[in-house]
């Protein structure tokens, strides 16, 4: 019997095939549909402080969607009216935190108040491993000063300590081209520069005027990091906003350059509400402008994604799928078997006239049949 149930196992080769991926398909669209992906484990932890949760959010644009996006001037009123919802909604508060480099001219500073050599809360071992490149771009003067941009809610909700001068606030977040650019610098540049100074540099590779209105006092840092830099060597300026129609090309390359950037940033949550919520009123409200779909940057992709799976809409159709993945696999399962049967008719007559009986042959059968699922398992 042992040499029989051999040679019906090796001429069904198709068939457990074929079970195999019905059967892992049932499998999978079960677990999707029966396990509850609203409560799963944060492969990255979030950022934590008090009674909320911080995550960051932004976007991926590489190649040709860059390139559309830079190509396209009708993207950037709906960029611009995305950045508001973002910042006047009241169940995430909208956090801007970039970091883009100010490259000052006529005047070289220490290694300490250019990026890549900031010192870290936590971190000291980094503080005296700089990388090789920011040692090369340094010593071409290639390098950029420090800098985080800022929108208003960050300073509101973490205000700063100032040593002198003025917090940044209202106006100084508009953008005008006869107007300097108003900027806090760390306490560190108290040796190099004073109050109401003007400085000539670039940003977003835009030449602009700054002016200093305060200095940070010392030992402070905005808490939206791992390891926060410290503020003591570094520039702040205004996440800025432009009320006018780029006039020219030039302009146009700089407010897209501007409001791509402002699109990462920190969503607070409170312990009240859940990731899942955020991440709809985040599809949803980028789906409204025509924009990309965000990207979480602090949470593990693979989780989003089976987060995602798990909306009530989304639960119907995938349990839908897996009873007709189980529906087709029973009959695949009872054509195949008779389709065998019938093949194999012939076979069971040889084997009766050689002493098999009826007993003996359903006990041939149902070993087939057990030892196909045994190996579909």
């Amino acid at each position: 019997m042992l040499s029989e149930v051999r040679f019906s196992l090796k001429a069904d080769v198709l068939k457990r095939g074929i079970l195999i991926l019905i059967l892992a398909l049932c499998i999978s669209l079960a677990d999707i549909s029966y396990n509850d992906y609203t409560r799963f484990h944060m492969e990255i932890a979030p950022l934590k402080l008090s009674d909320r949760i911080f995550y960051q959010v932004g976007e991926i644009l590489h190649g040709s969607l860059e390139h559309e996006f830079f190509s396209r001037p009708e993207a950037l009123e709906r960029l611009k009216e995305y950045i508001v919802s973002l910042e006047e909604n009241t169940d995430y508060p909208y956090y801007i935190v970039s970091s883009q480099s100010v490259h000052r001219s006529g005047m070289k500073l220490p290694k300490e108040f250019y990026k890549g050599f900031q010192r870290h809360a936590g971190d000291e071992e980094y503080d005296q491993n700089p990388s090789p490149m920011y040692e090369a771009a340094y010593e071409k003067g290639d390098l950029g000063l420090a800098s985080f941009q800022v929108n208003q809610a960050v300073l509101r909700d973490f205000p700063l300590s100032l040593l002198t001068g003025r917090m940044l606030s209202g106006e100084d977040f508009m953008y005008d081209e006869n107007k300097p650019i108003p900027v806090l610098l760390g306490s560190s540049y108290i040796e190099y520069t004073h109050l109401s100074n003007r400085f000539q540099g670039y940003f977003m590779t835009q030449p602009h005027e700054f002016e200093v209105i305060g200095f940070i006092d010392a030992g402070q840092f905005l808490p939206f990091e791992d390891f926060p830099t410290y503020l003591d060597n570094v520039i702040i300026m205004p996440s800025l906003t432009f009320n006018h129609t780029p006039a020219n090309d030039r302009d146009l390359f700089f407010q897209q350059a501007v409001y791509l950037d402002k699109s990462t940033g920190f969503l607070g949550i409170s312990e009240a509400k859940t990731f899942q919520t955020l991440v709809l009123y985040m599809e949803a409200l980028t789906q409204s402008y025509g924009l990309f779909e965000p990207v979480f940057y602090r949470v593990d992709n693979q989780v989003v994604r089976m987060m995602k799976l798990s909306g009530s809409n989304r639960i119907m159709l995938t349990k839908a799928l897996t009873w007709m993945a189980a529906m087709l696999s029973f009959f695949l399962f009872m054509t195949f078997e008779m389709m065998a049967t019938i093949k194999q008719l012939r076979r069971y007559g040889i084997l009766m006239l050689n002493g098999y009986s009826r007993r003996d042959l359903m006990r041939l059968l149902l070993t087939e049949i057990t030892l196909t699922y045994l190996t579909t398992a």
